[in-house]
């Protein structure tokens, strides 16, 4: 069997990819649910896109299988994206200049403490200024550094509002996400989607093979039956 064109074959099944990553995402963000089902019907509909595009063999299977895992976990990014900037943006709200008045203080407070405080002044620093501190080193190492950079920069409302939202966005981490909003449901239907994906571009691909393997058993039998009329036929009447 000739190798499927791939071009239009890739490109709907792409598109269908994409369109599936929004739905996801669009339904988790605005409807505020979340169904695992739609995976399954995500890789179904991509495997059936490029079917229905012409195209057929392992590699457009694999492909398949490939999209849909790549557009379920797009649409789980969109959505993690969105629902992040959603709670920033909710918090960042309550940000005045009574917030900004505060972080300044605690600048110019942590900047005195020097370039190596004690553990002593790490812990009362917090105390004072309502800083939770698991480890005295990772304070030092990750909050230290930004407060002197605050110190430094003075930055007005507005970049106070920004620097804030990007950092808290830089430690809300994509895969934290998953391990705490995947469910063992979700991955059931995630892997049945990703198998849909594949499996109908396979059988596909094996059902173009049986029928050209028909057809050529056929055009076989058609031969052989007219190669045996012409030799009757040239043998004449039996004696």
């Amino acid at each position: 069997m000739p190798p499927s064109a791939l071009g239009k074959p890739l490109v709907v099944g792409g598109t269908v990819a994409l369109v599936g990553a929004a739905v996801w995402a669009l339904l988790i963000v605005f409807a505020k649910y979340e169904i695992g089902i739609l995976s399954w019907g995500i890789g179904a509909a991509i495997g059936g896109g490029i079917v229905w595009a012409g195209g057929h063999g392992m590699m457009l299977a694999v492909t398949a299988g490939a999209l849909a895992l790549l557009s379920i976990g797009t649409g789980k990014h969109f959505a993690f994206r969105a629902l992040v900037d959603t709670q920033v943006n909710t918090l960042l709200e309550r940000v005045d200049e009574n917030r900004l008045a505060e972080r300044r203080a605690a600048a110019t407070a942590w900047v005195a403490l020097g370039d190596s405080p004690t553990a002593d002044q790490v812990r009362a620093f917090a105390k004072e200024h309502h800083y939770m501190v698991d480890s005295v080193e990772e304070f030092v190492r990750d909050d230290g550094p930004l407060l002197r950079s605050f110190a430094a920069d003075n930055p007005d409302l507005a970049t106070f509002r920004t620097q804030l939202g990007d950092q808290i966005r830089s430690r809300v981490a994509f895969f934290d996400y998953l391990k705490e909003d995947f469910s063992p449901y979700d991955i059931l239907f995630a892997i049945l989607g990703i198998a849909s994906a594949f499996g109908i571009v396979s059988k596909a691909t094996q059902a173009k093979q049986a029928a050209i393997l028909q057809s050529l058993h056929e055009e076989a039998e058609a031969a052989a039956a007219a190669a045996a009329a012409d030799a009757n036929k040239k043998a004449g009447p039996s004696a």
